[in-house]
């Protein structure tokens, strides 16, 4: 019975396996097109979804099936010294998700900022325009 409710969660942790392996291919298939949303997008929806964190720690705590075989637990230990580094990776790329999320936050500010500004500007120079060209029909009619 503990086999039948494993095999859905592979399932599950297989499709999702497969489904960040396609996206990625598809991001990466034209890399003059890459829509940095989109990837911002997979990297928040893989960080949000600890199932992903989930199945490399339980790789990395599954228990050697030949305990006769150094070579497999040498094998072993080495792959959970490689899940570790992945999740420490994976911590790194959540922080620096979050650094690059204020940093946008920040941009985004700043540009509407500067389009306050520019319209302001566009403004005042269209006024001035306006204020010429009164000017110069005015000097026109005196000259009349």
């Amino acid at each position: 019975m503990n086999n039948s409710l494993e095999k859905p969660e592979n399932n599950k942790n297989r499709y999702n396996s497969e489904a960040v392996e396609k996206l990625a291919a598809n991001l990466l298939k034209d890399e003059k097109n890459i829509n940095f949303g989109s990837l911002f997008k997979m990297a928040n929806k893989i960080l949000k979804d600890d199932s992903l964190m989930g199945l490399v720690e339980e790789i990395s705590q599954k228990p050697s099936e030949d305990k006769d075989g150094a070579a497999i637990e040498e094998a072993q230990h080495t792959e959970n010294r490689e899940l570790l580094s992945l999740q420490k990776e994976m911590k790194a790329i959540k922080s620096e998700l979050k650094a690059t999320r204020k940093e946008v936050a920040e941009l985004k500010k700043q540009n509407a900022s500067l389009l306050s500004l520019y319209l302001k500007v566009l403004n005042a120079a269209n006024n001035d325009f306006k204020k010429g060209i009164d000017v110069i029909t005015g000097i026109s009619k005196l000259l009349k």
